[in-house]
């Protein structure tokens, strides 16, 4: 099933906990679709924005894209703005034209799932516990903030570690202790690689 939209679409329910759901193919192109749901909107296993021009998709209390399923394409992601405003939940693969093309994030972002050209304007924390977290070329902008959570001294179980192709990082680290750790003086934590480059403004810690 697909559903290509107009230029401005409001689809679902927000009395209905199920409001917004599909199991197939979603097709915003260089339009604003709003997706009403009480909680998460549920995409499904291909959705498209943007064309040469960007698109925007928007859901009060967030996204979530399940394991195998895929949002590509040139725009922008969004929900209601501050604490009111619900996660993008990304377990499956989220991946911009291109740099110059990317989609852009402006919520909070959690799952185990992948990026490729993407800017992140909201809090990341990668995975759900601890976790080893794998993906492309993502900005991080100074807006965003990039949770690390330590529990231990074990990579990709214990403490996170993310490995990126290549990696603009601006905004806050939030290092966080977790499971009662509390590290030693002189212990070392390699909490992000990168495959081509690491590029930083400014992070603050």
């Amino acid at each position: 099933q697909t559903c290509a939209l107009p230029i401005y679409l409001v689809i679902g329910s927000t009395s209905d906990s199920d409001g917004f759901r599909t199991d197939g193919r979603l097709e915003v192109g260089a339009n604003t679709v709003i997706l009403l749901d009480r909680n998460q909107a549920e995409l499904g296993s291909l959705t498209t924005i943007g064309t040469n021009q960007p698109g925007t998709l928007h859901s009060d209390y967030g996204f979530i894209l399940e394991f195998g399923d895929n949002l590509e394409g040139f725009g922008t992601i969004e929900t209601l703005q501050g604490d009111s405003g619900g996660p993008l939940i990304n377990n499956g693969n989220i991946t911009g034209n291109s740099s110059e093309q990317p989609i852009t994030i402006n919520t909070k972002v959690k799952g185990v799932g992948t990026f490729d050209h993407v800017v992140m304007n909201g809090e990341f924390t990668p995975g759900f516990s601890p976790a080893l977290w794998k993906s492309g070329t993502v900005t991080y902008t100074d807006l965003n903030r990039f949770v690390i959570e330590l529990g231990g001294r074990l990579a990709g179980s214990e403490f996170d570690r993310v490995e990126h192709y290549l990696a603009k990082l601006g905004g806050t680290l939030d290092v966080q202790l977790i499971d009662g750790f509390k590290p030693l003086l002189g212990d070392l934590f390699e909490i992000g690689r990168h495959t081509s480059e690491l590029q930083s403004r400014q992070y603050l810690v």
